[in-house]
């Protein structure tokens, strides 16, 4: 559900972002200028490019995999929704320490928005 819910968040940003700010260029080679120009995205998907859509693809697939080698190497002793990025021993740029329970807490606003973000 955790990483789901991340794709799912990151999905959200990027329906709402061209709305607000607009869109990328686009590339004669790739589509025409205006392939990533659309809004809609039920109109959006038969615009962009091929080599787009399986780019988008390849990026979905490598998340899921990168999911599974972690199930595995982990074992019983999983972390959900470990990716690597910010877990304790894990990459942390911010270097944010939290306190268990304010980790706790902020594992359950996690959560929230994620199941908001997989509804929407």
């Amino acid at each position: 559900e955790l990483p789901h819910g991340r794709i799912a968040q990151l999905a959200v940003v990027g329906f709402i972002w061209p709305a607000l700010f607009g869109t990328f260029p686009g590339n004669e080679n790739f589509g025409g200028a205006d392939a990533y120009s659309y809004i809609n995205p039920l109109e959006a998907i038969t615009k962009v490019p091929e080599l787009a859509i399986y780019q988008i693809v390849g990026g979905m697939a490598w998340v899921e995999f990168q999911r599974v080698i972690r199930i595995k190497e982990q074992g019983k002793n999983r972390v959900v929704g470990d990716i690597g990025i910010g877990y304790p021993g894990g990459w942390n740029p911010f270097n944010l320490n939290y306190s268990p329970e304010e980790y706790a807490d902020k594992q359950l606003q996690e959560i929230k928005h994620c199941r908001l973000a997989m509804i929407a």
